[in-house]
């Protein structure tokens, strides 16, 4: 996790102050040799930080409207390729569906003529079956 200088644990004068401290423990007697005093990090940060909000460049007004308008594009062009995904999965899904109605059907009509054709067959053999019956026999 990094908090950088605007942090909710420890300001930059507080850590200063434990960095002054850990040298004084190390034996240093002097940690102005090695850290600022607190007060100077609090003022160079108070001047950094107005420095920065000087330097933010203002926009132009004419780059601002042209930034909307690309957007306000890429949102349009990105609607209407959701919308030409929706079309197409919609006629994809019709056609699955038209293609099994078909594929239905065809197996209806398939399943109908094995019917008729066993029909017949039934038939053609009662009918050799009554006609070998009435033949006079030899």
């Amino acid at each position: 996790m990094q908090l950088g200088a605007d942090n909710p644990l420890v300001s930059a004068p507080q850590y200063v102050n434990t960095l002054r401290s850990i040298a004084e423990i190390g034996g240093f007697k002097d940690a102005d040799q090695f850290f600022n005093p607190p007060q100077v990090v609090a003022q160079t940060l108070a001047m950094q930080k107005q420095q920065a909000a000087q330097q933010q460049p203002q926009q132009d007004p004419a780059l601002v409207a042209a930034q909307q308008k690309a957007q306000m594009d890429m949102q349009i062009a990105q609607q209407k390729a959701e919308a030409e995904i929706a079309l197409k999965r919609e006629r994809m899904q019709a056609e699955l569906e038209l293609e099994r109605e078909k594929m239905i059907m065809e197996m209806d009509m398939r399943r109908q003529e094995l019917e008729a054709e066993a029909q017949l067959r039934v038939a053609k053999a009662v009918t050799d079956a009554e006609i070998s019956t009435n033949l006079p026999r030899a």
